[in-house]
């Protein structure tokens, strides 16, 4: 067995149009790829074969974490790097991995991710340089089940400089109706209101319309123009579509009409848009 062999895991779910370029993109650095799916009905693991991976099927979780760990424990080497099928890493990103594990110094590297949106990659609103633990030693970082949870972190972990060339490349949304399919899928998978003890209508406005003002204007969105506000809203319907997923499943959840009355918030129009200029123009 080579130095620091290379497992690569990629977690599939009907992928059949983004998995031949993401194996293509990892194929040259791994030592062995694991295509891990749940219960594709495309061609998505017949791809998979044809280009050498390794396929194992689980469960259809509805969301990647939990299949993510069932992976990593069936990864042959010791490290593991972690790429989803709708993500590529280019020819200096691969050489820097493979230079890296000649003599690792940390046994956990991040890397920053450029996320196009629509064809556009949004530099703002808190989606770059977007950080991700991708590179990793097993027993360095314990994963858990719960969509979108950080890996918990045992070592120190090295980033490497936030560069185009140094970041995986992630083709979030190609078009409105993937972005839109996308936004319910992960959206419904999300327990925030199940963790919490009481549920009003404050808790619900502030969760929904907060993400509107922290990415389009204190993180910048605005920046990248329509397609920096169509990232800050979607992530506000996000919220919102989290909420109705609960509600639907817990509808006895209900309010007063003066309570419901708090689920929006009464402001002056040209004050809000007046404000928002104002914030817009002192950060420059």
């Amino acid at each position: 067995m080579k130095k620091n062999e290379l497992s690569v895991v990629i977690n599939t779910k009907n992928e059949e149009k983004n998995i031949s370029d993401c194996v293509e993109s990892v194929k040259n650095i791994a030592s062995e790829i694991i295509v891990c799916d749940m219960q594709s009905t495309d061609n998505t693991i017949k791809i998979a074969k044809s280009l050498g991976a390794k396929v194992i099927s689980v469960k259809d979780y509805g969301y990647v974490e939990p299949a993510k760990m069932k992976a990593i424990k069936a990864a042959k080497f010791d490290w593991i790097l972690i790429i989803d099928a709708d993500e590529r890493m280019g020819g200096v990103l691969q050489n820097k991995i493979k230079n890296y594990l000649l003599s690792p110094k940390y046994n956990i590297v991040a890397f920053s991710r450029k996320n196009l949106m629509l064809g556009f990659w949004i530099k703002n609103g808190l989606r770059w340089p977007d950080y991700q633990v991708r590179l990793f030693k097993k027993g360095s970082v314990r994963f858990s089940k719960t969509i979108h949870s950080q890996p918990i972190l045992i070592e120190e972990v090295y980033k490497l400089p936030p560069k185009e060339e140094f970041s995986i490349l992630h083709y979030h949304s190609r078009n409105t109706e993937q972005l839109l399919m996308k936004t319910w899928q992960q959206a419904k998978n999300e327990n925030f209101y199940q963790n919490q003890q009481t549920i009003t209508p404050e808790l619900i406005r502030e969760r929904i319309a907060h993400e509107i003002d922290w990415r389009f204007i204190e993180h910048k969105g605005f920046k990248d123009g329509i397609p920096g506000y169509i990232s800050a809203k979607f992530m506000e319907f996000y919220r919102f579509l989290e909420f109705v997923d609960y509600w639907e499943e817990n509808k006895e959840l209900n309010f007063t009409k003066n309570q419901a009355k708090n689920l929006v918030k009464k402001k002056d129009e040209k004050l809000v848009f007046s404000n928002i200029y104002k914030k817009i123009k002192d950060l420059f």
